[in-house]
């Protein structure tokens, strides 16, 4: 088996190429580090797309009293400078951190007066340093500088507009309005900076725009209003892209343009005055050519797809992720082939070194 005969120059007798005793030890070697090499590089490679889990920076707080310390508390807000703000809920305060963690101030009392609370829930920062906070066993949202300083307050217990029903979420979004869930009352109200209501949407139910009890609420970048509707168990996201259809009614406009193009057919007319002129079949062209005028009235519905291709942006925006698993793939076939080149020259030098041997 893997012999051939040959005769022998010297002796006359025929003898193995490659001797069966030769290949357990020397030809089978190379092959299986070459093989195992490439198990090594096939094998699964570390998701390189997923990002790593947040390493722990540091903790603090205790349950009491002091500075530093809380009591149920149930919402917290970071403002430009990295301060946190807490509203320690059970002790009717709100404390201020600064990015560290070190105690910088506090202020609040249980109570109904000004700067005082009831089991504050939902806090937010603006952009200009305010703090708003959900007072929520008193109906209304409070509103401070950045030093605890009282500016103004609106709300009160009910179900009319301005009025809220144990409200327990606030946001605030780039432009100083404020987003309250009012929570009992199955609703999300929307305020300016000085508490006067701009608009309102929700009710009782489980459809599109309705809610059961929401808590949570956040305001992205870009408008959208996010809120977790907790007896639903789901999360229902608002925003107003209703700025996009007018954009697609000004070329309905341009119809009419093309009627000027229409006008031109009276100027023919002057040259239908001249019986000799008109019998020459040359003065039946111009005739031809208002029909030539209706091809411009049909490039308006043309104009419509342009206004298609803002949605056509946001496909490319999912490509950079999945460059990475390529990324990955493309290295995987690249060791493979390293490999099988590695295997062949392997290959080829033992064979030339056998064939050395018995020559």
């Amino acid at each position: 088996m893997f012999t051939r005969a040959l005769k022998s120059k010297e002796k006359g007798r025929p003898r193995a190429l490659w001797p069966a005793r030769h290949l357990p030890c020397k030809l089978s070697l190379p092959p299986l580090l070459a093989l195992a090499l490439l198990c090594l590089l096939l094998s699964p490679l570390p998701a390189s797309a997923a990002e790593p889990e947040p390493g722990f920076l540091l903790a603090w707080g205790s349950y009491g009293q002091g500075n530093g310390q809380f009591d149920g508390s149930a919402g917290i807000a970071v403002d430009s400078s990295g301060n946190v703000y807490v509203a320690d809920t059970l002790n009717n305060r709100i404390q201020k951190f600064d990015s560290g963690g070190k105690f910088l101030l506090a202020w609040g009392s249980a109570g109904e007066e000004d700067g005082q609370f009831a089991e504050p829930a939902g806090i937010a920062v603006g952009s200009a340093g305010q703090v708003y906070v959900i007072d929520t066993y008193n109906n209304r949202i409070q509103k401070f500088d950045s030093g605890g300083k009282f500016i103004t307050s609106w709300g009160a217990f009910g179900q009319d507009e301005g009025q809220f029903d144990e409200a327990a979420g606030v946001a605030v979004d780039s432009s100083g309005r404020v987003y309250v869930a009012d929570t009992f009352n199955s609703r999300i109200q929307k305020f300016d900076d000085s508490g006067s209501l701009v608009t309102m949407w929700g009710s009782e139910g489980e459809d599109n725009g309705q809610f059961s009890e929401p808590q949570g609420i956040a305001v992205g970048p870009a408008g959208k209003v996010c809120v977790a509707d907790k007896g639903n168990s789901r999360v229902q996201v608002f925003g107003a892209p209703s700025s996009a259809p007018p954009a697609a009614q000004p070329p309905a406009t341009q119809p009419p343009a093309a009627q000027p193009p229409a006008a031109q057919p009276p100027a023919a007319q002057p040259p239908a005055a001249q019986p000799p002129a008109a019998q020459p079949p040359a003065a039946q062209p111009p005739a031809a050519k208002p029909p030539a005028a209706q091809p411009p009235a049909s490039k308006p519905p043309a104009a419509k797809p342009p206004a298609a291709k803002p949605p056509a942006a946001q496909p490319p925006a999912t490509q950079p992720p999945a460059a990475k698993p390529q990324a990955g793939v493309d290295l995987v076939v690249f060791g493979a082939l390293l490999v099988l080149v590695c295997l062949l020259i392997t290959l080829v030098v033992v064979l030339i070194r056998r064939r050395r041997a018995y020559y």
